[in-house]
C-alpha cells in the first residue's frame, strides 16, 4: 500500500533534492528545516556568506526551479 503522491515524479524528485540539500547543509551552522521557497532564500544566504560557491549556488538554484514549476502546476490542477 502507498499514497498516490508517492508515485508522482515531482514528489520523487523533491525527495532526492531534499536529500541533496540536506547533505550540502551539513557544513552550515545549525538551523531549522526549510520549505523549497525558503531553501532558495537560504541558498542566496549561503552564497553571500561564502558557505557555497557560485557554481554550487547555480546548480542548486536551477534544481529548485525545476522542482518548483511542477509543484505550481499541481496546485493549479
Amino acid at each position: 500500500m502507498s499514497f498516490k503522491f508517492e508515485k508522482l515524479m515531482i514528489w520523487q524528485k523533491s525527495m532526492d533534492f531534499g536529500e541533496t540539500i540536506f547533505k550540502l547543509s551539513q557544513s552550515f551552522p545549525k538551523d531549522a528545516t526549510r520549505s523549497l521557497a525558503e531553501t532558495v532564500t537560504c541558498l542566496y544566504k549561503a552564497k553571500n556568506r561564502n558557505y557555497i560557491s557560485e557554481e554550487e549556488f547555480k546548480t542548486f538554484y536551477d534544481e529548485s526551479y525545476n522542482v518548483m514549476n511542477p509543484m505550481i502546476a499541481l496546485e493549479i490542477s
